[in-house]
Order: C-alpha cells, then sequence, then structure tokens
C-alpha cells in the first residue's frame, strides 16, 4: 500500500509531542498492550483500548470496552468517523490523527534558520574548551526532541527496546545499540556505529562519512560495528531516517548561586546560638518539678493492661528427673537436727511410726449430723424422702433395680425397673439384648416410657454431621488473575457456608453443585450475580450466596475493563 494511504498518528503527552508512528494498514490497533500496532504507554489506557479501520465510507474509530473511555475532538464516542487532523483522546494521551502529510509552507531563507543548521554549527564546530563532558542532541525533522550531557560519560544505548536509552527505531539500531560505551579500565568514551547507518564524523579539522572512517582505519573494528575514540576533538552527526543525531565532547554549564539570604557569618552566628541555648535553658529551668507525673492516667491503666494480656506464659521449669548415677550424699538442710522414738528401745529393727488415736463413736455421729447439715447434703435433707428410681418409688426399689426379688444367683433375675440388663420400666426403658441405666423419669440409651400417663423423655446423644462447602475450578474471562479471584473467594467461604447450614436445618439431606456467574466492574465491585447452573435445587440457598457475593469487592482489573467469572461450588455433609 502506497505512503498516501498510510495514517500517520503524532501523539502528545503533557503538551508536548513524544513521537510520531506511520502505519500502513486498514486496521490498527490501539492500547497499552506490547503487542498492539500502536502502542501507547500510559496507565490510563487500556491494554486494549480502541480499534481504527478503514472501511468504504471511510476511517471510523471504534472504542474496544476500555476502562477511560475514548475521546474525538472532546466527545466521548463509541464508534465514530474519523477525519484528518482530528484529536483522539486516550487517557492523558492525546493523538493527532492525519490522513496525508501536508506540505511546508513556503518561507523565505532570511526568515528562519532549521534548527538542524543550528545545531550542526554548533556541535560539528571545533569545541574551544571541554571537561570530559559528553554532550548529546536528538532532532525529529528539525524539532529538537532531547539534549542532554553526561559527566562523567556513560553508555548510551538505542533502538525498540524499552531498554534503550533513546528510543530510536530503525533497521541499523535493531532492538539495542550501543552507541557510546565507556571502557571499563577507563580512558575515553567510544563512539560506535553500525553497517547501514548514515552520517558523518570530524577529527580535529578532518571531516569524513561513516563508511570512509571505516575504511581508511580511523574507526576500529568492534564485534559487527565500528568504533572511534571520542575525543575532545571529535564530533559526529549520524542520520536515522527522520531522527538525527548529534554528539561531541563540551563543558557542563556551572550555576553559580547566591548566597542564602540572611546567612549568618562570624559573630552573628556566634551570637544566635548563645540566644537559642538560652532559651533552651530557660524552658528546662521553668518545668515543674511534678512535670514527669503529668500523664494520662487512665491511657497508662490501660496499657499497662495490653501488656499484660500480651505476655507469653511463662513455661515452667521441669526439674529433671533423679539418675542412678548420683553417688553424692544430699545435704542436710540447716538447723538443729531433731530426735524421734524411743531411747529406751534396742536399736535393732527399728521403725518409724505414727501415733493413731481412734475416735469414738460420739465423735463419729457429731461429725456425720455436721456434714448433712451443710452443702447439697442439706438441701436434699429438706425435699424429704425421694427416691432415684421414680417418683412412685417403692420400698423395694433398690432389689427391683439390681434384679427381682428372689434368683439363683445376684443380680441374674430380670429386672423391671432401673439397672437391670433387659426388661422394660420407668428409667431403665431397655428392651431385649440392651443395657439401660434408669435415673428417675428420664432413660439414657433407651425409648421412651410413660409413667400414671406422663411421658418419658429420651436422651439421646445429637448426631455431628460434617459440612463441606469446595470451591471448583472457576472460569475467568478478563484481564485479572485466576490465583487472585481465588483468594477473594477462600476469604468469604464462611459466608457461603452459613448459607448452606441455615438451609440444612430444615432440609437434612440437601447436597449438590451451584456454579454462580458474576461480573466484576473496573473499580474492583461486583457488577452482577447470578445462579448460571445447579443441582443443589434450593433456591434459599442460591438467593443467599449471590445476594452475598454482590457486597464482595475484588482488586481493579488491569487495564479497567469489566472480567466475567463462572465459579461452581460443591455442597457436601
Amino acid at each position: 500500500m502506497s505512503d498516501s494511504k498510510a495514517f500517520i498518528f503524532n501523539i502528545h503527552r503533557d503538551g508536548a509531542l513524544q513521537r510520531t508512528e506511520r502505519l500502513d494498514q486498514d486496521v490498527v490497533k490501539v492500547g497499552s498492550h506490547d503487542k498492539s500496532h500502536l502502542f501507547i504507554d500510559d496507565p490510563a489506557v487500556s491494554r486494549v483500548h480502541a480499534l481504527i479501520e478503514r472501511t468504504a465510507d471511510g476511517v471510523v474509530i471504534m472504542d474496544l470496552g476500555s476502562g477511560r473511555g475514548t475521546s474525538v475532538n472532546g466527545a466521548r464516542v463509541n464508534k465514530a468517523p474519523l477525519r484528518h487532523k482530528d484529536r483522539i483522546q486516550l487517557g492523558s494521551t492525546e493523538i493527532e490523527f492525519l490522513t496525508h502529510e501536508e506540505k511546508p509552507k513556503t518561507v523565505a531563507a532570511a526568515e528562519i534558520v532549521p534548527d538542524e543548521v543550528i545545531y550542526a554549527r554548533r556541535f560539528l564546530s571545533k569545541p574551544a574548551k571541554t571537561d570530559g563532558s559528553v554532550e548529546i542532541a536528538i532532532l525529529f525533522r528539525d524539532f529538537v526532541m532531547h539534549e542532554e550531557i553526561f559527566q562523567p560519560p556513560k553508555t548510551v544505548t538505542i533502538g525498540s527496546s524499552k531498554e534503550a536509552t533513546y528510543g530510536i527505531e530503525h533497521a541499523s539500531a535493531g532492538e539495542l545499540f550501543e552507541l557510546i560505551s565507556v571502557p571499563e579500565g577507563g580512558g575515553e568514551p567510544l563512539l560506535q556505529f553500525a553497517a547501514g547507518m548514515e552520517g558523518e564524523v570530524y577529527v580535529d579539522t578532518q571531516r569524513m562519512s561513516l563508511d570512509e572512517a571505516r575504511s581508511n582505519g580511523v574507526a576500529k573494528p568492534a564485534g559487527k560495528a565500528a568504533a572511534i575514540a571520542l575525543g575532545k576533538d571529535t564530533r559526529a552527526r549520524i542520520v536515522f531516517g527522520d531522527v538525527v543525531v548529534f554528539i561531541h565532547r563540551s563543558t557542563r554549564p556551572v550555576v553559580a548561586l547566591p548566597p542564602a539570604p540572611g546567612a549568618l557569618r562570624g559573630v552573628g552566628y556566634t551570637v544566635a546560638s548563645f540566644v537559642l541555648h538560652a532559651i533552651f535553658l530557660m524552658l528546662v529551668f521553668l518545668l515543674p518539678d511534678d512535670f514527669g507525673r503529668m500523664g494520662l492516667d487512665g491511657f497508662d491503666q490501660q496499657n499497662r493492661f495490653v501488656q499484660l494480656m500480651m505476655q507469653d506464659e511463662e513455661e515452667e521449669e521441669e526439674e529433671p528427673p533423679p539418675t542412678d548415677d548420683d553417688d553424692e550424699e544430699p545435704e542436710a538442710s540447716a538447723g538443729d537436727e531433731g530426735q524421734a522414738g524411743d531411747e529406751r528401745v534396742e536399736e535393732e529393727d527399728r521403725q518409724m511410726a505414727v501415733e493413731r488415736t481412734d475416735p469414738t463413736q460420739r465423735e463419729i455421729e457429731l461429725a456425720d449430723e455436721r456434714v448433712m447439715e451443710r452443702g447439697a447434703l442439706q438441701v436434699l435433707n429438706e425435699m424429704g424422702p425421694t427416691s432415684i428410681f421414680g417418683d412412685t418409688a417403692s420400698g423395694m426399689d433398690d432389689l427391683m433395680a439390681i434384679g427381682q426379688e428372689s434368683g439363683a444367683d445376684l443380680g441374674a433375675a430380670f429386672g423391671s425397673r432401673g439397672l437391670a440388663g433387659a426388661g422394660v420400666g420407668v428409667g431403665g426403658g431397655g428392651v431385649a439384648g440392651r443395657t439401660a441405666i434408669g435415673g428417675g423419669q428420664f432413660g439414657v440409651g433407651g425409648q421412651a416410657a410413660r409413667q400414671e400417663g406422663r411421658r418419658v423423655a429420651r436422651i439421646s446423644e445429637r448426631e455431628q454431621r460434617q459440612v463441606a462447602v469446595t470451591p471448583g475450578n472457576p472460569e475467568v474471562r478478563g484481564q485479572l488473575d485466576r490465583e487472585i479471584i481465588q483468594r477473594v473467594i477462600r476469604e468469604h467461604r464462611r459466608e457461603i457456608r452459613a448459607c448452606y447450614e441455615a438451609e440444612l436445618q430444615r432440609n437434612e439431606n440437601l447436597r449438590g453443585r451451584v456454579a454462580i456467574e458474576f461480573v466484576i466492574a473496573p473499580d474492583g465491585s461486583v457488577a452482577s450475580a447470578q445462579v448460571a447452573e445447579s443441582s443443589l435445587n434450593s433456591r434459599e440457598v442460591e438467593n443467599c450466596v449471590t445476594n452475598r457475593m454482590r457486597r464482595w469487592r475484588f482488586p481493579e482489573p488491569r487495564g479497567g475493563g469489566i472480567v466475567r467469572v463462572t465459579y461452581p461450588f460443591d455442597f457436601t455433609t
């Protein structure tokens, strides 16, 4: 396709022209993705922001669901025609759209001097003096794009890579090319140029092209390139299409700073220092004696309480167990030694004992009366005669609880109440083959019975359920990592479990899978949530989960836009 049909984009940032792109294709993808046809390095621009297309009716621009939107000539659009010199706003970047290059107006030579001529005179003239600095100027179509002085000199690279010092896209420069290199051992920096580069180099008063410098030996081979020492009398002009680079040695400008206003010197400094020290000492002596006690006692008490609560529990040191290897005699305790026993008894087979005095029968009865008049026994005595075998206790309850009134062996006969191994009765409630332990009107482990028209309750251990809510593999469509979404889901899994457990109280056989489809807005909030698929068949659980999801918040998607997620959950017990 000829250049007459090429699109031309002048990219401006903060009011300054950053670069010009020429694309000769019918469809141009614009965005911050490095694979975009028109790459925009702007954090406010989405990865795939907009599309510019040439159609039979003309050129149109379409917004591709970007976060910040697309504006043409100040008006926000989703799809609009593009004309010559239209202004496109993407984030903080403004793009001037041109369908053809405009011929510059004819101006008399006396009216204007091109910048390239001015810089050529300045850079290619022999410098009067230099302090070792290296100065570089970059011009694009006679516009000064950049000018910089390096002191001390440093390595300067060009190319299409983002790591390049200056982004100059040219076939001879490739992705990354060292234009100026600094030897590791010191010395003059080297100016390097590769085959295919055009320009000229000056050494003292001698002028030669880059090819001539290579052929006559002024430039030495350096791998696939050629290098020439960038001495104080060396200047160069290298051309990369519309970009011209000027390089020479110069002097870094020195800016003389005026003395700080009101600077104190000599006696003035001494007087000011004395006054400040005197003021400080006066403040110290004017402080009250109890200044240290002027505190917020309430806050101090709270702080001490917090410190006590945060102290780690001290582990008690366990004494090492005695070993049989210790042959040392234990040390005697301090003080006089005592005596025990009867000295009149012969010393053979002597034993120690404590003399005991047996209480009288009256003392035992008094002790029993004091015990019965205190604590729980006192309460039980005040309740009157009762039986642990039921309200209708009889004199034979204790015997019938163990067995019936007669039998070959103790406890062998079947009991009708209480602790019998088989049979039925109040409290026992046992059936043949099961042991029941009775107590009043309640039985543990037995079935409910009735006594005199009143229902006897059953006490049984409640079954413990193991409730599990297991997230499945989500399906994510958008610029948000799957791991980030899974992390947020894990943080809120207790809410989903609470929805399931609440419904389990009504339907203990409830189980199945529910897939929730929700949309994450550009600000990270959940714009919508609905059930995509469900085998749980419980509208209560499904509504509870979707309502809770709408209150969740995720990190903002990269580059704006929305993210669609389908997330399955398995509910089991």
